[in-house]
């Protein structure tokens, strides 16, 4: 096993052969996906790394994590127990890692979007529950933080980054996750009620072993098309398909033109606009309006006197 690799990249892709039986045959159709259903926060928790708001004590928790590698479908080292819950503006998710040896927990610090070589905890959604495509959120113990948009069922770009917030904490039972996931930053549809696809995953460093809810299946292709359901998420805002970016750039430079050192400034005001089509099309603008410049110029012997007072 490559640890620290992306969940998709090692997670074995295989052409599956054509079933011999019959279609039609209720034996030959994939179970149902598993589902979990999302409670409706009254008040949002606060992203403490803690289970203490009462949102947290009414959730119903999902403990039936099973480890898809190194063997697929064998019960895990240590038990893992989620809670999910979400207002109009964005998903919660409190995942327990329970571990009887808090001191053994490997961590380290790092910079965003690096897959550190530690304990992790992930979330996948697929928010247009499409089975195509997905984002994901990682983080360690020592809440280095990690996302990344999924495409075509198994293909990744790290170069995603979206707004979230994430706590982490370790204690006596273990170490927690506590995510905050504002839903301006997924795409779906404009139904009263929603579905997503919902994926947990937690890998257990020193034990070389990856657990998941529900099961991903190495003997089966694709990994989104393998997610389970989100249900019971009702009356979410609008969703956003414009975004808007305005930036500011300042460029000083200085230069000598018949003895006189001057300085020229540059404004430049603009802004980037992004409109979702699809859920893996996005077109693009820039808006760049003509810059503005000012110069200062200054006598060079006034400048020559200045720095030979300050020597």
């Amino acid at each position: 096993m490559l640890l620290g690799l992306p969940l998709l990249a090692a997670v074995t892709l295989v052409s599956q052969s054509p079933d011999p039986r019959p279609p039609g045959n209720p034996a030959d159709r994939p179970p149902p996906p598993k589902a979990v259903t999302a409670t409706r926060a009254a008040r949002p928790p606060v992203i403490d790394g803690r289970d203490a708001d009462e949102v947290w004590r009414d959730a119903t928790p999902v403990t039936d994590f099973q480890e898809w590698r190194p063997s697929e479908g064998g019960p895990p080292k240590l038990p893992t127990e989620a809670k999910i819950a979400y207002d109009a503006a964005n998903l919660y998710i409190f995942v327990r890692a329970f571990d009887p040896h808090p001191d053994s927990i490997i961590t380290v610090l790092a910079r965003r979007d690096y897959f550190t070589p530690t304990d992790l905890i992930g979330v996948f959604i697929d928010p247009y529950h499409d089975r195509r495509t997905g984002f994901e959120f990682w983080v360690n113990p020592s809440g280095v933080k990690l996302d990344a948009q999924i495409y075509n069922d198994g293909n990744e770009d790290f170069a995603w980054d979206a707004v979230w917030d994430v706590a982490t904490r370790i204690d006596s039972l273990g170490w927690t996750a506590e995510f905050r996931i504002p839903l301006s930053q997924l795409p779906y549809g404009r139904q009263r009620s929603q579905t997503f696809g919902f994926t947990i995953d937690r890998d257990i460093y020193r034990y070389s072993q990856r657990v998941s809810w529900p099961l991903f299946r190495q003997s089966h292709a694709g990994m989104v098309s393998q997610f389970g359901e989100l249900n019971g998420l009702d009356n979410l805002e609008e969703p956003r398909r414009l975004e808007a970016a305005p930036y500011l750039v300042t460029k000083n430079v200085t230069q000598i033109s018949n003895n006189t050192l001057g300085r020229t400034q540059d404004l430049t005001i603009g802004g980037d606009l992004k409109y979702r089509v699809a859920p893996n099309l996005k077109l693009d603008a820039t808006i760049n309006p003509p810059r503005s410049r000012r110069s200062f110029k200054r006598n060079d012997r006034s400048s020559s006197r200045v720095r030979g007072n300050s020597r």
